[in-house]
């Protein structure tokens, strides 16, 4: 099975200033072992973010989905765990079946993102019957997309994009 490689694209300006602040706090903070490390809610708006910019996604809350491209429903994850994967939790009938999937990774240090995925989300979707499942970055790189990839926007191609 081949590895697709991630497309790399740096990121906007102000995320330097958190991994600034990020920083900062470290020092502030150095006998205690806290990273600071942006997580949570913070990630996931970025990923979303990142996603109106490079495809075009009209952002609009759903069941399992976090916007639409057209008539295709999008569901968007982000991590910063340079090991990490992609969370899904159980879905129910009301989640769209030919649903979009966008997994970013981003490179705190560098202020890089990476698009690890851009596919169907049934190609790598869990059985989630027993709760929350990860789906590592390897498996989600060596998933065959072709005929599935949303097309990147040209502009932000121009203006992101790391050859």
């Amino acid at each position: 099975m081949i590895l697709r490689t991630p497309e790399k694209f740096s990121l906007p300006d102000a995320v330097g200033f958190v991994v600034k602040a990020t920083k900062a706090l470290r020092e502030c903070y150095p006998n205690l072992g806290l990273k600071f490390t942006p997580d949570g809610k913070f990630v996931g708006d970025l990923g979303e973010a990142i996603a109106v910019e490079m495809f075009g996604v009209e952002l609009k809350q759903g069941r399992g989905i976090d916007g639409y491209l057209g008539e295709i429903p999008i569901q968007i994850k982000t991590t910063g765990r340079p090991k990490g994967g992609a969370a899904f939790r159980p879905i129910d009938e009301f989640h769209p079946k030919k649903t979009h999937l966008i997994v970013y990774f981003i490179d705190w240090k560098n202020a890089e993102g990476e698009l690890i995925f851009n596919g169907m989300e049934a190609l790598v979707r869990p059985d989630c019957k027993g709760g929350q499942r990860e789906v590592s970055r390897q498996k989600m790189l060596k998933t065959d997309t072709s005929g599935t990839e949303l097309k990147i926007k040209e502009d932000f191609r121009n203006r992101y994009m790391i050859p």
